[in-house]
């Protein structure tokens, strides 16, 4: 599912918000919620892909750090 781009790196098509809901439990298959109007965004795979794109195309001198394991991998493999 390809969600739609903000200057967070999404936004709710519904509403607009950049704000999410986390899942519980978070799962790759878990749904993510708009924090604000409770639309599904998409999974929690979906939003990582996306969040991680978003910081790979922040370039430049910008530092991307994050406690989720993937998405570090995903960016420190794209600057070797």
């Amino acid at each position: 599912m390809k969600m739609p781009q903000g200057d967070a790196g999404f936004v709710c098509r519904k509403c607009g918000s950049p704000s999410i809901e986390l899942p519980t439990p978070i799962t790759e298959e878990a749904l993510v919620m708009c924090g604000r109007c409770r639309e599904v965004i998409g999974s929690w795979l979906d939003y990582k892909r996306t969040i991680s794109r978003s910081i790979r195309s922040a370039g430049g001198n910008a530092v991307a750090w994050s406690a989720d394991p993937i998405i570090d991998l995903a960016v420190s493999m794209q600057k070797r």
